[in-house]
């Protein structure tokens, strides 16, 4: 089984207002390499309706930048989950780095969800531990 199917690409740093003919063409040009690509938006994802939805897999946003960071805004800007709504695209969110975040994300309808507060982070795989746990002999009661 090739592994091939489960990589996907994820496009980011896009500015707030992109040149919307310069990123369509960036993204169809790398989808010929690797089909399937991830657009991570920031801010309010106002240029997403003048955006060709062909080439994506996915969308995602990364929550540290601040867009559910505000307690009274649990939603992240309609135009994100409309425009993946509209053109079955599967929304990741990343950076839930606090149970406020991550609720947030969960309540907006995030498909996937990743951060601390999801799961912890870890640098490089861990070999297994050489230290195992005290065994201590049982009490004898009477």
């Amino acid at each position: 089984m090739s592994i091939s199917p489960f990589v996907k690409l994820e496009v980011t740093n896009v500015p707030a207002r992109p040149n919307v003919d310069q990123l369509n063409t960036l993204l169809f040009t790398v989808s010929a390499i690797r089909r399937d690509l991830t657009l991570q938006v920031n801010a309010s994802a106002g240029y997403l309706s003048a955006l060709d939805a062909a080439p994506l897999w996915g969308l995602s946003c990364n929550l540290s930048a601040g867009q559910l960071r505000d307690p009274t805004q649990r939603t992240v800007a309609p135009a994100f989950m409309e425009f993946a709504r509209d053109n079955g695209l599967r929304t990741m969110a990343h950076g839930a780095n606090t149970i406020g975040l991550a609720l947030a994300a969960v309540d907006s309808g995030f498909d996937y969800v990743s951060g601390t507060a999801i799961h912890l982070s870890q640098d490089t795989p861990r070999a297994p531990s050489r230290l195992h746990p005290l065994t201590f002999p049982k009490r004898i009661s009477g």
